[in-house]
């Protein structure tokens, strides 16, 4: 687009580069049997109308009614990519606050960005509706590309997402102790409803619901966590598990306080982060506690990847390996997403590991 120029956006010339954008990175980078994100094509509606335009030398989204927004902030947004982490927008209200909204308007607490997902609103929508709609566009032309060699998934609601977003970390960690009401009334908020919304996403194809969950580490006594996290994880696993999806949990800090209780959760596949700060997560640890009838990712270092030598990078997976497949289904994975500034052949290093390797009695 030259300054002061633009270009009419076409959903299906949209989907068309999105798609190929994906292929790209997929043949590229982390091809099958790794798996992938289930990519939501915006609606029709929300592509239509809408242009891009050069100004001072940025690119410019342009709404059909005129808003402008730089466009890569724009397509986060439309693709449904993840944002900032809550962490980097804390909440400001006190627990006083949120009390007296509980009371008046609950509904009112929900962030604007989540009240757009209709995972969380009520209408009734069925595989079809998403088709007509166009949502389903790029997943539909992966699955024929691909031919269900490339496993997606999709992110659920967070067990304890709402919670930090409507109270922030200070509150929620007062709330723990002095208002587990509060706390219990808002995790209330954050569960899942749309049950047709859901089982429209698993009947196109989507098998995995990927659960993150804050553990707050052992910043939570294990008392705190069975009473106040742990039943709201329960909820989502079975409210998934009624639609016909698998699980993963992803529990994120330092988990070895918890852990009995994390491996009573009845997920499908359990993640867990890298260790930092003081603790160490030992996959093989951590394979020995959960049992071998368990399915879990592993948590190979992003340091490694991002720019460890490559002998290194390829004896910690071996080591993992051999430590947590070797007594059970095992998923080479990393703990932690992979910087954005990796250099792509980095990535495509960790992605082939598992075929460099040489495991004796390997299947």
């Amino acid at each position: 687009v030259e300054e002061g120029g633009r270009v009419d956006v076409e959903f299906e010339t949209y989907a068309r580069f999105r798609f190929e954008v994906m292929c790209e990175v997929i043949d590229r980078f982390n091809s099958p049997p790794c798996w992938v994100r289930f990519p939501w094509t915006p609606s029709r509606s929300e592509v239509e109308g809408c242009r891009v335009v050069r100004k001072a030398g940025r690119l410019v989204w342009v709404d059909q009614g005129g808003a402008e927004t730089p466009l890569t902030e724009q397509l986060r947004l439309i693709d449904r990519r993840p944002g900032p982490w809550p962490m980097e927008h804390p909440a400001s209200r006190s627990l006083k606050e949120v009390k007296e909204m509980l009371a008046r308007d609950p509904q009112g607490l929900i962030p604007p960005e989540s009240l757009g997902d209709p995972g969380l609103r009520g209408e009734s929508v069925s595989e079809g509706d998403l088709r007509a709609e166009g949502r389903l566009t790029v997943w539909d032309w992966l699955r024929q590309r691909y031919r269900g060699a490339m496993p997606a998934y999709v992110m659920g609601s967070y067990p304890t997402q709402l919670t930090i977003d409507i109270l922030g970390f200070e509150s929620l960690m007062v709330g723990f102790l002095e208002a587990p009401e509060v706390v219990h009334q808002v995790s209330r908020l954050g569960m899942p409803k749309n049950r047709a919304y859901w089982k429209a996403v698993r009947d196109a194809g989507v098998e995995v619901v990927h659960l993150s969950e804050y553990s707050w580490g052992n910043q939570v006594s294990p008392k705190v966590y069975r009473e106040l996290i742990a039943p709201y994880t329960r909820e989502m696993i079975d409210f998934y598990h009624g639609i016909g999806f698998r699980v993963l949990l992803y529990v994120m800090g330092d988990i070895r306080p918890i852990l009995g209780q994390i491996a009573d959760q009845p997920f499908d596949a359990l993640a867990v982060e890298e260790g930092r700060k003081g603790y160490e997560l030992d996959i093989g640890f951590i394979r020995r506690e959960l049992g071998g009838d368990r399915v879990l990712f592993g948590n190979v270092p992003t340091g490694l990847i991002v720019q460890g030598a490559p002998e290194d990078l390829l004896a910690e997976v071996r080591r993992q390996v051999s430590a947590a497949g070797g007594h059970g289904r095992f998923v080479v994975s990393t703990g932690e997403p992979i910087p954005p500034e990796t250099q792509p052949e980095r990535v495509r290093l960790f992605c082939d590991s598992t075929r460099l390797i040489d495991m004796p009695n390997r299947t």
